[in-house]
């Protein structure tokens, strides 16, 4: 590893180029960023991705028409989430239905086509 010393440069931080950037109580470090390894997933994972998949091509795509799309916007637009901070943020309607209908799949539960008022 080698040391760089920038007059001008005081403090840079995040990945470029295959590099971390980042700075600790030793000072600037510059590292290689690490090769992902291709592992396969856990049954739940691949449950949980199957489910989802399920829901946008089988569920969203085919099974519901454009008034449902509306109508899955307009609930999200009824009910605010709160982001990290506590501040009010809306969902797309996909995202709502994706949310309410997800658990369901994965617990081998039909989804709701329509929003659950």
């Amino acid at each position: 590893m080698a040391m760089v010393s920038y007059a001008t440069l005081t403090e840079i931080n995040g990945k470029k180029g295959g590099e971390i950037y980042r700075h600790d109580n030793c000072g600037q470090h510059i590292q290689k960023y690490p090769r992902l390894v291709k592992k396969w997933g856990s049954p739940s994972q691949t449950k949980i991705q199957n489910a989802f998949s399920q829901l946008w091509f089988h569920w969203w795509k085919k099974y519901t028409n454009e008034y449902q799309h509306q109508m899955w916007w307009i609930y999200s637009r009824l009910r605010p989430q709160k982001n990290k901070k506590g501040e009010p943020t809306y969902l797309t309607g996909f995202n709502m239905f994706v949310k309410i209908n997800l658990p369901r799949l994965i617990k081998d539960l039909p989804p709701y086509l329509d929003p659950p008022w």
